[in-house]
């Protein structure tokens, strides 16, 4: 007789252990209020501080749009308060670009405590480029009350010892732009600014900044060497334009005159030479 053997196999759930907390942080400049229930109308709790760290405890999935960002309400603990707020306003972590917002964010609105003519727009405040731990910054404003039209502010800053300096700053109610970029093969950034002038914003102005080893910008601004032309026959009000190509002796400065009499357009452009850091007509 033969013996069968039968063999049970028992299966058990496999049950995974969550050890780790998860930890938002408040991102709103403001602060952000703590709430009883999840909704605008529930009673505020508290509001908490930019950059404070709380615990979440759950996620309510239906989605909502406040202020024109959309996201969902969680349930959260701060010390001992516990309540919902709306996670549009948290993030994962507070990054370096956050924190250089909130401390333009802080000195600006203080600013305007002092001064009844200056409206700063804090919407419009953006970290626009990050190169080489240099940031810059753009924001809005307002100055003097009543002026028609935004007065844009550029800052470049670079973080030292977990404080943020200022290297580089200017505003402009017309036309502006800059951007740090390697122009020579120093291995240094330098600065490019485009700034618009006559002709209805379309010259534009181009100087180029070279960097120092402190991470600072020469004050005195890489010229390109002009054209020797008759100003009685030419004009220049065409547009003119930095090309930045990223590679040494690549970048140019394009642009064209008009014969006045004829409108005929010339071109013209100005080759970066590294060797010399000027510019010079191709």
């Amino acid at each position: 007789m033969k013996k069968v053997i039968v063999l049970f196999i028992i299966l058990f759930p496999i049950l995974q252990i969550y050890s780790d907390i998860d930890y938002l942080y408040v991102n709103a400049f403001d602060g952000l209020n703590i709430r009883t229930d999840p909704n605008l109308n529930s009673k505020i709790i508290k509001t908490i501080a930019f950059g404070e760290k709380i615990i979440l405890l759950e996620i309510n999935d239906e989605k909502v749009t406040i202020d024109n960002i959309t996201g969902s309400w969680v349930k959260v603990k701060w010390n001992n308060l516990t309540g919902w707020m709306f996670n549009g306003y948290l993030s994962k972590s507070i990054d370096d670009v956050l924190l250089l917002q909130y401390n333009i964010y802080i000195k600006e609105t203080n600013k305007m405590k002092y001064d009844d003519n200056y409206i700063f727009k804090s919407e419009t405040l953006r970290v626009i480029d990050i190169y080489n731990s240099y940031y810059t910054i753009r924001y809005h404003f307002y100055y003097p009350k009543g002026q028609e039209g935004d007065l844009v502010q550029y800052s470049v800053f670079i973080k030292e010892s977990n404080d943020w300096k200022e290297v580089y700053s200017t505003s402009m109610w017309d036309f502006n732009k800059l951007l740090v970029r390697d122009i020579n093969d120093d291995n240094i950034p330098d600065l490019i600014t485009w700034t618009g002038g006559c002709c209805a914003g379309n010259y534009i102005t181009i100087s180029v900044y070279l960097g120092n080893n402190d991470k600072t910008f020469n004050k005195k601004s890489v010229k390109r060497v002009p054209d020797i032309v008759n100003n009685q026959e030419y004009s220049r009000c065409s547009g003119e334009w930095f090309v930045y190509n990223g590679v040494c002796s690549k970048s140019v400065i394009t642009g064209s005159y008009l014969i006045k009499k004829t409108d005929e357009k010339i071109n013209y452009k100005y080759i970066f030479d590294c060797n010399r850091n000027i510019f010079i007509k191709e």
